[in-house]
């Protein structure tokens, strides 16, 4: 897994609660398999966005590419629970 673009806002956190809000993530550490994000206004997150839009990102201006392949990682939204 290659990373770039390490400042753009195309990850996202949701936050716990009525109405949970997505907020900025930042990629802080990476390895072939895993990503860790931080995000210092989230406690508690119960899912992550990467590149949810309508226009991800721009050629060559993603911020998770395969090793591979340098081809960017695909758009995923991912939930969970905390119980």
């Amino acid at each position: 897994m290659c990373l770039s673009g390490l400042s753009m806002n195309v990850v996202v956190l949701m936050t716990v609660g009525w109405g949970g809000s997505w907020v900025p993530a930042r990629i802080i550490a990476s390895n072939a398999s895993s990503v860790t994000l931080e995000a210092r206004s989230v406690i508690h997150a119960v899912g992550v966005r990467y590149l949810f839009a309508d226009t991800p990102c721009f050629y060559k201006q993603c911020a998770v590419y395969a090793a591979e392949n340098a081809l960017p990682l695909a758009p995923f939204e991912a939930m969970w629970s905390l119980s």
